[in-house]
């Protein structure tokens, strides 16, 4: 018989420090990083040394300052506690501010608030480019200073919480200083938060300070914007945390709360550039930011900007070129205020433009430039001279008042060209002969949110290229990508001029791929057997149908078969997404 009471001592095995370093570095999730400590003692020293901390702003922190909701769940995990605290759970009504109050007292407090109401209506947060939201201009972004200004609306007081050190949950403390089940529990500030995370930690490499996506997308009362309280960006909160990471940061990415951050300026790019010295890459989202003051940042080697506000009178392109200088990769996606701008960066690689706003004048003088996305409004003036460039995406409409020109550009391997006017696109092939992969569209289709639908927008113009002369022109191209704005226009306003055509010049294309929304079946089987017939060297066929067209799949992928039968035809579906796996992009 086994003696039940006798015990058999044995020793816990502690995995090696860099074990557990590496451990702690793949959570990354502040709060994950936050549990762990709770259920390891010997974590909670290492966690004090992760590298890579990533921070979140969820929504049930922002629906706890909005009274939102009857009852919040926040584990405690303060890294001191036991395993068992780390579970507990508080609850009761969430107490918030009166939003009407609050409203009333912005709506005194700031006379200019009035002037980003248009701004919030057309601004459609997402991250999803083929969103065609854009920004106004706002007349009134002079009037603001970058220093002192910030629209003290609501006053915040920091709730009492007990806050691991690198963890994004807290339990409410009542004000004896223990956690009770039958008190409230306090809101959660967010940006209160943030500098008790990062207190502690001693050489944070990689950092990310984010609104979830789903509090994001929300949609929210109109009068969101009168608050701060999840305005990340504000420089007197900024400054909070700064300096427990400034030494050892490299890279940054700040995702701002858009409904709050887009009508207050921030100076957070003059705050880095004088603290954080040795910052590599910087990625900032929904905010407005100033550069007055700015300083060089010469280990600054890529800056991403996505939905953001500048201040025409700052003029960041040349901010952009004199205090970041050895940039390679630049990328301003959705950006609203660029009026003008020369960039000359020496190291620059990669550059993607897409001002959302019509510049007067943007040059483009980059001798070592290798790819470059133009995706935005047409400048009056777009000068671009990039003799080392590979690949191109140009996509614009060029209006007959705009002054757009080329120069020492004739190593070209990748065209992606989507507009309505073909005239730059022969600009463009006429002195790179190089081109072995091409990708063409016409912008004439509007998706809707989920990609699901689509429809054709009446006021883009119907053309097609002139495909005799991009074969003669390109007599090294091997890849022919077509997308379903191009297919509509052949299929609808140019059918008959395509099938007039006796034959096209010799190409050595062997790889044909249709993207389409067939209208016809009969229309669509000719197309198709007109590119097929026109490529004597094809080899592959890949034809692309949106699961939605008006023409059923099978039944068009089944007349078609039987004229491809040499070839290795892939048929599929597509939903909101093209195919441009092809390409070096």
């Amino acid at each position: 018989m086994i003696n039940m009471n006798i015990t058999t001592p044995f020793t816990l095995q502690v995995l090696p420090e860099h074990l557990q370093e590496d451990i702690v570095n793949r959570l990354e999730d502040a709060a994950h990083i936050a549990r762990a400590k709770c259920v390891c003692k010997s974590l909670r020293d290492v966690a004090d040394h992760v590298r890579s901390l990533r921070i979140i702003c969820k929504e049930e922190y922002h629906a706890s300052v909005r009274n939102e909701i009857p009852t919040i769940v926040i584990p405690r995990v303060d890294g001191k506690s036991k395993a068992s605290t780390s579970k507990a759970v508080i609850g009761g009504t969430a107490t918030g501010r009166d939003h009407q109050a609050a409203t009333a007292i912005s709506r005194a407090t700031q006379p200019h608030e009035a002037d980003h109401q248009l701004i919030l209506q057309k601004l459609s947060l997402r991250d999803d480019d083929n969103n065609s939201g854009s920004f106004p201009n706002s007349q009134s972004s002079k009037k603001h200073k970058f220093e002192g200004e910030f629209h003290p609306v609501i006053e915040e007081h920091p709730p009492q919480i007990a806050a691991a050190a690198a963890g994004g949950e807290t339990t409410a403390i009542t004000s004896a200083g223990a956690s009770s089940n039958n008190n409230k529990v306090e809101p959660i500030f967010f940006r209160h938060l943030v500098p008790e995370i990062l207190r502690k930690t001693k050489c944070v490499v990689r950092l990310w300070i984010e609104i979830d996506p789903k509090l994001q997308s929300k949609k929210v009362a109109d009068g969101e914007r009168v608050f701060t309280d999840h305005w990340l960006t504000d420089p007197l909160k900024v400054n909070k945390w700064i300096p427990f990471v400034q030494a050892t940061l490299q890279d940054l990415c700040i995702v701002d709360y858009g409904q709050q951050a887009i009508s207050r300026p921030s100076s957070l790019l003059t705050i880095l550039s004088q603290t954080c010295l040795n910052l590599k890459t910087l990625d900032l989202r929904h905010m407005f930011l100033g550069t007055k003051d700015c300083k060089d940042m010469p280990q600054l080697t890529s800056l991403s900007l996505h939905w953001v506000k500048v201040d025409p009178a700052d003029n960041v392109l040349q901010e952009i070129n004199k205090r970041m200088m050895n940039l390679q990769t630049l990328a301003m996606l959705r950006v609203v205020g660029v009026e003008q701008g020369h960039l000359t960066l020496a190291k620059l690689k990669i550059l993607c433009l897409g001002l959302t706003n019509k510049a007067k004048s943007v040059r483009i003088e980059l001798p070592n430039l290798v790819t470059l996305q133009l995706k935005m409004k047409c400048p009056e003036v777009l000068q671009i001279q990039a003799p080392a460039l590979k690949h191109i995406a140009f996509n614009l409409e060029i209006l007959d008042s705009s002054l757009v020109g080329f120069e020492k550009i004739h190593d070209l391997q990748d065209v992606l060209y989507g507009a309505s006017n073909f005239t730059t696109l022969s600009k463009l092939v006429r002195y790179n002969r190089l081109v072995t992969k091409t990708f063409l569209d016409i912008p004439c289709m509007s998706a809707s949110e989920d990609g699901e639908r689509w429809r054709v927008l009446k006021q883009v113009l119907l053309n097609i290229p002139p495909f005799e002369t991009l074969h003669s022109e390109c007599p090294n191209m091997q890849v022919l990508n077509v997308g379903p704005g191009l297919w509509h226009s052949m299929e609808t306003a140019h059918y008959s001029s395509l099938m007039e055509v006796p034959a096209w010049p010799p190409n050595i294309i062997t790889r044909l791929i249709l993207h389409m929304i067939p209208q016809k079946l009969a229309e669509s089987v000719d197309i198709v057997r007109l590119f097929v017939k026109g490529m004597p060297k094809l080899q592959v066929l890949e034809v692309k149908v949106q699961k939605n067209s008006p023409v059923d799949y099978d039944t068009f992928i089944n007349a078609i078969k039987s004229h491809v039968t040499h070839l290795n035809f892939r048929p599929g579906k597509w939903t909101g997404s093209l195919d441009f796996s092809c390409f070096r992009f």
